[in-house]
């Protein structure tokens, strides 16, 4: 099982258990997400690393994980996406997953916005 896999597998109870995130649609890697009418949670790998702090066999996984909004209004779409995080971000931590920074932009279409949350996860071969 990739990296990636591994994230996806923890992500899916988060979304499916938590309340308020059932109506989170996961995307599993970055693609076309079409017409918004949820939000979305993309899954990115962005880098792998050596960790020096860790045995010659372990590495860091760089993910991101964007939090698209479906509303064009800004202000709508700041308070959903203000709302989701509240409960996403603890959730990731309680599932060990290790989150440093969540921040806003504007998403590839430029039409919604949302957050990139940066994840780590060290892989262990």
């Amino acid at each position: 099982m990739s990296s990636r896999d591994s994230l996806i597998e923890a992500l899916e109870p988060i979304l499916a258990d938590t309340e308020g995130l059932e109506g989170v649609r996961l995307v599993k890697s970055v693609r076309n997400v079409g017409e918004l009418s949820t939000p979305v949670l993309i899954v990115k790998t962005d880098a792998f690393e050596i960790n020096a702090a860790a045995p010659r066999t372990a590495a860091v996984g760089q993910f991101s994980l964007i939090l698209v909004s479906p509303h064009k209004d800004l202000d709508k779409a700041e308070d959903q996406l203000d709302d989701l995080l509240e409960m996403l971000l603890p959730t990731l931590l309680s599932a060990s997953l290790v989150w440093s920074r969540a921040e806003q932009k504007q998403f590839y279409d430029d039409s919604h916005i949302c957050y990139e949350i940066a994840v780590t996860a060290i892989l262990t071969s």
